[in-house]
């Protein structure tokens, strides 16, 4: 999946000055940036969201080599799942009927296999024990994980496809403990490095991205400043174009080959 030269302007207001990214097969790619930075405006053109008549957006997005624009929601939805900021909900349903909307985009799937897939989604989620709650009794990372629950059926419904699944993800992890972030992203990682997923994830921690991402792509005024490996980006100088913050990077003391980021 690919965007590129990607402007966005909301009002009078510019938010993207013409950005390419990559986002790839087998990949973490993690979306860095100081607050206003423009990527939560950066997921929504890749996502195809819809626009209102005080925002315009520019650029093409390629989905599997083709254009997105070319393509219906349905045949963008068999390709890439988004798990948005907020749930979005503003009624109250069941978790089984919220995780079921994942297999909104493939109503050829056996029932049988489509309630096996179910069952999986939520075992891998850690949402088996809400099965049989509502939605309005949750909290907010219940309600996160339920719909990462989501976007796991609506990922692995095709695993066995030759094209490739993209997970666009906004702070995904904002609600989480913890133990319940690291869990997140070791699933994450599974879906990328096993099921060949691609996967953009915008995160603040950027101790978890360097932890858990193959790739980090920092954003700062709506340009992009670099794209690269953990070792190449987080340098102190991208680090200060970004948050304007000084920090110093060093070998992570427990996880060998990664880095840790302490800020001054």
């Amino acid at each position: 999946m690919r965007g590129e030269g990607l402007c966005a302007t909301r009002g009078q207001r510019q938010v993207l000055r013409n950005v390419s990214i990559d986002i790839r097969r087998g990949e973490v790619l993690a979306l860095l940036g100081a607050n206003g930075a423009g990527k939560s405006t950066l997921l929504s053109i890749l996502a195809q969201e819809g626009q209102d008549a005080h925002t315009r957006d520019t650029g093409t997005i390629f989905i599997n080599g083709r254009e997105a624009a070319s393509q219906s929601v349905r045949e963008q939805a068999r390709q890439r799942a988004v798990l948005p900021q907020g749930s979005g909900l503003t009624f109250d349903l069941g978790i089984e009927e919220i995780i079921q909307m994942g297999l909104y985009p493939f109503p050829e799937m056996d029932p049988d296999e489509a309630s096996a897939l179910l069952q999986h989604a939520a075992q891998t989620a850690g949402v088996m024990a809400l099965l049989d709650r509502s939605w309005v009794t949750l909290s907010g990372g219940e309600k996160q994980r339920v719909q990462f629950a989501r976007v796991l059926v609506q990922l692995l419904a095709r695993r066995h496809d030759a094209e490739t699944r993209y997970l666009l993800m906004d702070e995904p992890t904002s609600a989480l403990d913890p133990k319940h972030q690291h869990e997140f992203f070791r699933i994450v990682s599974g879906l990328a490095h096993q099921d060949e997923v691609g996967v953009l994830v915008i995160v603040h921690d950027i101790n978890l991205a360097a932890q858990y991402c193959d790739r980090i792509a920092l954003l700062a005024d709506g340009e992009l400043v670099v794209c690269d490996t953990p070792e190449r980006v987080l340098t102190r100088e991208n680090l200060y174009l970004t948050y304007g913050i000084h920090s110093q990077t060093m070998p992570h003391p427990i996880k060998s080959g990664k880095l840790l980021v302490v800020w001054e």
